[in-house]
């Protein structure tokens, strides 16, 4: 894939459920969302892996991009589609395009739609802001500025530009001598007498470099307001400055922020300053502790703590929502208590007493608290307050967990051994009825006690009931028999099999509740023929053909299922609670990760014995630093699991385990 360069165009779109796909025959690639619908024919040579948004593609050496519906929306006509140049960090929407990489002045500029802003003919083009655009011919010593619709506003003469740490209001230009000029978004020099002196303005003051690269501030007047002693200026909170100093060889020693009168706000210490919303995060060098303190300075948390980012798991609970905002929270953990808290952005400080772990899931759902044993020997109970401290739910559950109401919480109490709903407007009425509980990736749950499975929709009602001897996840070729027998126009949400069907038959269950039988079918024909509809004229695209699926084999006894194969899964011992205790007593962070703050989630991957053993183990994702080492470490000394059962047999099965490595 290094041949074909993505970007990102602002179309904020969900896609998190599409996916790509490749043609075993044909080699090519395509587009499916999760219940294998086809976004794209499998006809490109080469696509984007991950669907967030506009998605660039490649074929036969052309290259274009296509939307969430698998619309052209930057035409399969240009040899290179590029998002950014040098280091600034995006292009705001647009794309810089060429039909020919090897002839100069052959760059032009697109919107997200696809529509020519300027034309191919620059040697050089830039996004600046969303407002204003820049190009150069070859031949041409003049930088030329543009507005949205290609309408020429100035020029400058220079090479190129580059950005400005203080803000897109402005920016420099690298001229012929290979000097840096400052100007404003104007085209006017941010220091008119010297513009080779100025560094950035807003109109009231102004940063210069005077001597040899010390910066300063002066005021409308001219007055310096900050000393010219300074190497480096970042923004920070309005009005603000996050001023760094160095010694002579440029190192920077001490770290401080100034206000635009000059007053020192936080004085200089050897530390890093992060403006954080309305408060400033405060990491001290020498000790490994943060803090956080507000635009006045004042300390709102000392530095006595470490911080973490406050992590989501898109895969565990779905998209993004609106109101989900975890990069307004960060995690304080003291290193010696381990108790845990959050802060807001704002300075709010929301701290439970006792606390070892602080689960946020959206502004408008409650804060799910892990409780610190008190004896140190029993396992940790679960409480829920709301973002203002008040508890919601005691600390007297085992498990508790979100769901997509934020009224509403799955667990199962300290006293009772099964799991159910929990209302928080009436939590005394919860009924803890169910033995296990999953949640699908199309947000189902499937609630279960023995044989008896119930579903529930995303708004937690219960949309079906019934006994089976398995009530799973549609697979692939379920979802495309669903399809072709066409026999409603409900989606299909679960798949079921039980006790007397014969093999290949199954139970369709769709999104009111209602089943459907499908008897076992030779896959003979292809999905139906996808129109990929197109945003602009382009080469007609042929549909993917997919093999069909080979015969079922004879089972042998040393044959390997899948998850969704068997009746009765494999299962840790104790279940997944006793899991997640295995993993969080027992994971031993690589020292290398820590030290570099590598967080994340590994996959492993193994087969689940007939006796229980566990064989097999290979990492299938891997954030490195030793992560994926420690991950298969810690499934080999696993105690053996309860076997997977098919057709009351115990068979051998193959099993993926998520392991999430976090920072304290």
């Amino acid at each position: 894939m290094k041949n074909l360069s993505f970007f990102l165009l602002f179309l904020f779109c969900d896609l998190s459920a599409q996916s790509r796909f490749q043609d075993p025959a044909t080699g090519k690639w395509g587009y499916q969302d999760q219940e294998w619908n086809i976004i794209a024919p499998a006809i490109y040579d080469e696509v984007q892996p991950n669907f967030d948004t506009i998605m660039a593609v490649k074929k036969d050496g052309k290259m274009g991009a296509i939307d969430e519906k698998g619309r052209y929306r930057i035409p399969l006509i240009y040899e290179q589609i590029m998002p950014n140049f040098n280091s600034f960090p995006t292009q705001y929407g647009y794309a810089a395009v060429t039909k020919n990489t090897k002839m100069p002045d052959t760059w032009g500029m697109v919107d997200s739609r696809g529509k020519v802003i300027l034309p191919e003919k620059f040697y050089y083009v830039r996004a600046l802001t969303p407002q204003l655009l820049v190009g150069r011919v070859s031949t041409d010593t003049f930088l030329q500025f543009y507005d949205p619709k290609g309408r020429l506003l100035y020029k400058i003469k220079g090479r190129h530009v580059e950005p400005n740490d203080l803000g897109n209001t402005c920016f420099f230009v690298k001229g012929l001598d290979r000097r840096l000029r400052a100007y404003k978004t104007d085209g006017t020099p941010v220091y008119p007498p010297n513009p080779e002196a100025g560094v950035w303005t807003d109109g009231a003051v102004t940063i210069l470099t005077k001597g040899m690269g010390k910066k300063g501030v002066i005021n409308s007047k001219g007055d310096t307001i900050i000393p010219f002693e300074y190497v480096q200026f970042k923004p920070g909170l309005p009005g603000q400055f996050i001023v760094a100093k160095a010694n002579d060889d440029y190192t920077v020693t001490t770290i401080g922020v100034y206000d635009k009168k000059g007053k020192v706000i936080l004085p200089f210490a050897d530390q890093s300053v992060i403006a954080f919303g309305k408060v400033y995060q405060v990491y001290e060098h020498n000790i490994d502790r943060a803090g956080i303190f507000s635009a006045d300075g004042a300390a709102i948390v000392p530095k006595e703590y470490r911080f973490s980012s406050v992590y989501i798991s898109e895969r565990e609970y779905g998209p993004k929502t609106p109101d989900r905002h975890p990069e307004r929270y960060v995690s304080a953990t003291h290193p010696d208590t381990r108790q845990q808290f959050l802060i807001r952005d704002d300075g709010t400080i929301i701290r439970p007493k006792g606390a070892q772990e602080v689960r946020y899931h959206g502004d408008n759902f409650p804060l799910i608290i892990e409780m610190a044993p008190e004896d140190g020997t029993s396992f940790p109970r679960r409480m829920a307050i709301d973002l203002n401290g008040k508890v919601l739910l005691p600390a007297e559950y085992l498990m508790l967990d979100f769901t997509p109401d934020p009224n509403v919480l799955i667990g199962r109490k300290a006293t009772a051994k099964q799991i159910g709903f929990i209302s928080l407007d009436a939590p005394q009425k919860a009924e803890f009825i169910y033995d296990y509980q999953s949640r699908f990736s199309n947000g189902y749950y499937r609630m279960q006690t023995g044989h008896r499975y119930d579903l529930y929709n995303l708004r937690l009602k219960r949309i079906h009931s019934g006994e089976y001897n398995w009530c799973n996840e549609p697979n692939r070729d379920q979802y495309l028999q669903f399809r072709l027998e066409g026999k409603t126009k409900e989606k299909l949400v679960a798949a079921a099999f039980r006790e007397g069907m014969e093999y290949g038959e199954w139970l369709g269950i769709t999104e009111s509740g209602q089943h459907f039988l499908f008897k076992k079918v030779e896959m003979t024909a292809a999905q139906p023929p996808v129109k990929v509809e197109e945003a602009v004229v382009m080469e007609e695209a042929t549909d993917a053909v997919e093999a069909p699926p080979p015969p079922p084999a004879a089972e042998s006894a040393d044959q390997v299922f899948q998850m969704f194969d068997v009746q009765e899964p494999p299962a840790f011992p104790g279940g997944e609670d006793s899991l997640k205790q295995y993993l969080a007593r027992n994971l031993q962070y690589p020292r290398l990760a820590a030290e570099n703050g590598i967080q994340g989630m590994v996959a492993v991957k193994f087969i689940v014995e007939k006796n229980g053993a566990l064989s097999n183990i290979n990492v299938v994702r891997d954030i490195g630093a030793g992560c994926g080492n420690e991950t298969i470490r810690l499934v080999e000394t696993m105690p053996k699991w309860t076997p997977a059962k098919r057709s009351g047999q115990f068979v051998r099965v193959e099993y993926t385990l998520p392991v999430r490595f976090k920072l304290e």
